[in-house]
């Protein structure tokens, strides 16, 4: 795959498409060689990607979670966590430091069904978005399966995550019936350079996501709203999609 070798389970490849769609085409880069940032073990496989709000990447692993924190200290935690990596410096090797992002623990996740992936985060509006590998039974009695969208309204994250957590997307009702979601993105792609748009591609206009009735910010098209004038039809050339690669 664009000659760089084998790719590992602990790490993330970008694609940069040319074409989407049918014709889908582009190239790929490594983004994270998860080797060399402590990621090491079986454990500690990928199963999701996000960004907060200054671009630090936010990761989900399959078990549990053991790599460098800051001033040498060991950033521990289990697949119901989420983990931030910090001043990341490019090269031959990334480097950076390790923080907990989502402590899973703190909202009642605990059994093995509820390892979280799939997160994406609205660091605008203060959301995470996330899905579970199973059943989940978390705080304020909310219960589902592996083809919902939770939402978590947080007031703070961390070692001390509280949110409001509520059912955003019941996959059964949409045909999803048991079929676990393991990606998901919320919106427009993030804007990066370039002016070619992506053939075959068709953007929604909303450029964040709020739960319904809520109109204050924009015209919303998830919300009912019309959308404005402004084409926004496609996708600049250049948009990376991120994602984790698995070899078996």
């Amino acid at each position: 795959m664009n000659n760089f070798g084998e790719v590992d389970d602990s790490d993330i490849l970008a694609f940069t498409p040319k074409s989407l769609g049918d014709n889908t085409a582009g190239k790929y880069t490594l983004y994270l060689d998860g080797s060399d940032v402590g990621l090491d073990n079986r454990d500690e496989d990928v199963d999701g990607i996000s960004f907060d709000k200054d671009g630090n990447l936010v990761v989900s692993v399959k078990g549990a979670f053991r790599a460098p924190g800051s001033s040498r200290d060991e950033v521990k935690g289990n697949d119901e966590d989420l983990f931030v990596l910090a001043d990341s410096a490019d090269g031959p090797t990334k480097k950076g430091t390790w923080s907990l992002y989502f402590d899973g623990s703190d909202v009642n996740m605990t059994n093995s069904s509820e390892d979280l992936r799939a997160p994406w985060i609205d660091d605008a509006n203060h959301n995470l978005y996330f899905t579970t590998t199973g059943n989940y039974s978390m705080e304020e009695g909310l219960k589902g399966n592996e083809d919902d969208i939770i939402a978590c309204n947080y007031n703070s994250l961390g070692s001390t995550t509280a949110c409001k957590l509520a059912r955003f997307w019941n996959g059964e009702d949409h045909g999803f019936d048991s079929n676990g979601i393991d990606g998901l993105s919320i919106g427009n792609m993030p804007a990066v350079s370039g002016d070619t748009p992506i053939e075959g591609s068709n953007n929604p206009v909303d450029d964040t996501v709020e739960f319904p009735g809520d109109d204050i910010d924009e015209p919303d098209i998830l919300d009912g709203s019309e959308s404005d004038s402004t084409d926004k039809d496609g996708i600049e050339q250049g948009n990376p999609l991120f994602m984790p690669m698995i070899i078996r």
